[in-house]
């Protein structure tokens, strides 16, 4: 027996919301898993395994960025992340990628687990180099891996710490200074995670996160000699793919040449207090004499 009009319009009605469901699903699986590790400027980037197919969770993680902005940018780079095994123990491997990493970051980044120090080997990676790894890369960007072995024990958590420090000049229009947080997707379960860039000096033109929010998830705050710019997240899933600062040429430059002129002013000030107390003592004692 044949299916009326009606009926046929309702049976291809309900096959088309199901292959647009499906779609979706699918797409928002793609988002996820693989993460797509960006390029900024100066992009830094939290861990992730070579293998997804693990049971490792990473509880915790804390980043602290502290900047210090004038002439030149001064970066110092903490970062701890807190890795639970359930299962038994497995050995892998481990990368935290680089943009644009400087040459001298290498002399000073340590890579530590429980507090020893771990080897670790720079990789310069390209999409088709080195997979799995290639795959993680945005499109037409290459990124310097740097890359451990760390054995996860059984029932345990394993504290891996990474820290380094550099000097950079950039000449660049725009300077940005980024903190892939995607990556924590690449880890079993939800993620404790707090991202801090502390800076001092001038302060950056720009907040970045991408994707952009309709709330903000930033934090400011106010501190002697600059501002923190802080994200959290409270054991939850992290759908930020990029967090950070910009700065823009021009406006840099502007408030270094603000910056100058306040340091001139101040010492023209004190030049002129000193002037002005030695005239002052100057015609004082010639008072003096003439009375004698």
């Amino acid at each position: 027996m044949s299916l009326g009009f009606q009926a046929r319009k309702k049976l291809w009605l309900t096959v088309l919301l199901s292959i647009i469901g499906f779609s979706l699903i699918i797409s928002r699986e793609s988002i996820g898993n693989p993460v797509i590790v960006t390029a900024y400027d100066f992009g830094i980037s939290g861990l992730f395994p070579y293998n997804q197919s693990h049971d490792l969770y990473m509880k915790k993680a804390d980043v602290l960025i502290k900047l210090k902005s004038g002439l030149n940018f001064h970066i110092n780079f903490d970062g701890a992340y807190y890795i639970y095994n359930p299962d038994e123990t497995v050995k892998f491997s481990i990368a935290a990628p680089f943009s644009n990493m400087p040459r001298n970051i290498d002399k000073s980044l340590k890579i530590k687990a429980n507090g020893t120090i771990l080897e670790h080997t720079l990789y310069e990676m390209t999409e088709t180099g080195l997979l799995p790894w290639g795959s993680y890369l945005a499109k037409y960007y290459s990124r310097i891996f740097a890359i451990c072995n760390i054995i996860f024990l059984e029932n345990s958590t394993t504290v891996i710490t990474y820290e380094w420090n550099t000097v950079i000049s950039p000449s660049q229009t725009y300077i940005y200074f980024t903190y892939d947080v995607g990556t924590g997707r690449t880890w079993n379960g939800k993620v404790h995670e707090s991202v801090e860039y502390r800076v001092n000096g001038i302060q950056p033109y720009k907040i970045v996160e991408d994707p952009e929010n309709n709330f903000p998830r930033v934090q400011i705050q106010n501190h002697f000699i600059g501002k923190s710019y802080f994200w959290l997240w409270e054991n939850e899933n992290i759908n930020e793919n990029t967090v950070g600062i910009m700065y823009r040429n021009s406006y840099w430059n502007d408030a270094k040449t603000s910056g100058m002129m306040t340091i001139i002013v101040c010492l023209l000030v004190v030049l002129n207090t000193v002037l002005l107390v030695f005239y002052f003592e100057k015609r004082k004692r010639t008072k003096g004499d003439e009375r004698m």
